[in-house]
């Protein structure tokens, strides 16, 4: 019989008897002596040691090893009192008589098979077990076949379940994805951005979050977000700098608006009779109307020092 094989005896007959905690210490801790003294069964013990390690009474020490004596777990001697010094007891742990002949190959620490006689109505149920068992291997010796040893069922084999990733965008998919802002300075730095190696491997999804967001703010600042995203190397557009960064550069454009674009002109008709000298004085009153628009755009928004 194995360690084991003593643990699972124990746990059946606690069915039974309900042992309590100073119960169930106590037999652990001699089913571990027993296992320390390399299966020396009887062994000795001094209760006083015993209740010490076991963190118990010894009172309690000596109600505990009656009930599993009377669970027929183990037999004991008191030790006798004798010239002012105390005899050790004797403790003899109880295997039940239900070991195979032939001990599996993977069978812990083994000891020899005592003749004990205890927990008679265990001993039935399985004598009867026992009993069919060996008739079924006469009958097998009778007929010639060689019996062999049943072999457990074979569990399924479980693989752990993995999160499927998305496929990653394809080239064609990603170019036609509908651009927030249509200026070409927009186009340019997303096309960089997406080109980099932690947004090549993104699925479409993350790509159209990230034009969504692009797309809540104004053109301006889009260009900046995409701006610090390429230089930082992000992997994304947005970050929990970004509401300010969006405030400061609100407050940026409050004090310096962008000043006026030269307005197109439309195209003069081509005409023999226009010389030379007359498309230089339009021209020269073209400019000085847009010098004009620069000096008053200038004198309404210069910012007192």
């Amino acid at each position: 019989m194995n360690y084991i094989e003593l643990i699972n005896q124990f746990w059946q007959c606690d069915i039974e008897h309900s042992f309590n905690g100073s119960e169930t210490r106590l037999y652990f801790y001699l089913l571990h002596t027993c296992n320390s003294l390399r299966w020396k069964n009887p062994f000795t013990h001094s209760d006083a040691h015993l209740a010490a390690v076991s963190g118990m009474s010894v009172n309690t020490l000596k109600t505990a090893r009656n009930r599993l004596k009377q669970a027929g777990l183990l037999e004991f001697t008191p030790g006798s009192q004798g010239r002012g010094q105390s005899h050790k007891a004797l403790y003899k742990l109880s295997i039940f008589d239900t070991i195979p002949d032939t001990l599996s190959a993977n069978s812990l620490t083994v000891f020899p098979r005592t003749s004990d006689s205890i927990n008679k109505h265990k001993l039935n149920e399985e004598g009867s077990t026992a009993s069919a068992a060996t008739s079924t291997s006469s009958f097998e010796a009778d007929s010639g076949s060689e019996s062999k040893p049943e072999q457990p069922a074979s569990l399924p084999a479980t693989k752990p379940t993995r999160s499927r990733k998305k496929p990653t965008a394809t080239a064609d998919e990603v170019a036609a994805l509908p651009l927030p802002h249509p200026g070409e300075v927009f186009a340019k730095l997303w096309a960089t951005f997406r080109a980099g190696p932690k947004q090549t491997a993104k699925p479409l999804s993350a790509l159209e979050l990230m034009l969504s967001k692009l797309g809540k703010y104004p053109e301006g600042f889009a260009i900046v977000m995409l701006e610090a995203a390429i230089q930082g190397n992000w992997s994304g557009v947005e970050n929990g700098g970004t509401a300010k960064a969006y405030e400061e550069w609100q407050a940026t454009q409050a004090r310096h608006p962008t000043p006026p674009k030269r307005p197109a002109l439309p195209p003069v008709a081509a005409d023999p009779a226009l010389n030379y000298d007359f498309l230089a004085e339009q021209e020269a009153r073209e400019q000085e109307a847009l010098a004009r628009q620069q000096a008053e755009w200038q004198a309404t928004h210069t910012v007192a020092a």
